[in-house]
This record gives structure tokens, sequence and C-alpha cells, in this order.
């Protein structure tokens, strides 16, 4: 994996928490079942809505690719 990957994952999940937390959120309301759902099941329909599914289908291979050290051509 490479160090950009992540650091930007870390700085990605630092700012969301911190952010949270900054406004007065406690840390145990981001464990809320019914607010996952929301946020995780609407990121992967509007995903869906914005590409193909021949695009969709390229989605696994590129993960392994972001997180190996996997060199493409």
């Amino acid at each position: 994996m490479d160090i950009a990957t992540l650091l930007g994952l870390l700085v990605g999940l630092g700012g969301l928490i911190g952010g949270f937390l900054w406004e007065g959120g406690h840390a145990g309301m981001l464990l809320v079942k019914t607010a996952a759902v929301i946020v995780f099941g609407g990121t992967f329909g509007a995903v869906i809505l914005s590409f193909t599914m021949e695009e969709i289908k390229t989605v696994p291979y590129f993960l392994k690719v972001i997180f190996t050290d996997k060199k493409i051509d």
C-alpha cells in the first residue's frame, strides 16, 4: 500500500471524527446503526446512480490495486 493511501485515509477519518467532536458530538453517537445505514446506504445508492454497471464491476480490481503493492502497466 502506498503511504499516501494510508495518509489519506487517516486524514479523512481524523477530519470526520474531529469535526464531529468539535461540534459537541459524543464518540458513541458515531456507532449508531440507523445513522450508518443512512450514510452508507445513501452513498452506495449515489455511486450506483453515478456510474454504469461495467464501471462498478471494476471496483474490486481497483481496490486490490490501491491496497497492495501491485504495479499497473
